[in-house]
């Protein structure tokens, strides 16, 4: 989703119709709107926060499994 975004929001009209073409790109633009905020939120500062976060799930994961 995230290169076809990219291609969205960028795009030349080549060959074809612009307006054909934008409302084909139309459901793309839709479900990047509907995630853009949940996929911006879940990114990581960084490999030091992304690690740390899979330790802890790793630990919480342990502890579930031995109740």
């Amino acid at each position: 989703l995230y290169i076809k975004i990219e291609i969205i929001r960028d795009y030349k009209v080549i060959c074809g119709d612009e307006l054909e073409i934008s409302e084909y790109f139309y459901h793309f633009r839709k479900l990047w709107k509907d995630m853009e905020k949940r996929i911006k939120e879940n990114q990581f500062s960084g490999v030091k926060e992304k690690v740390s976060l899979r330790r802890r799930a790793n630990e919480k994961a342990k502890i579930l499994r031995k109740t």
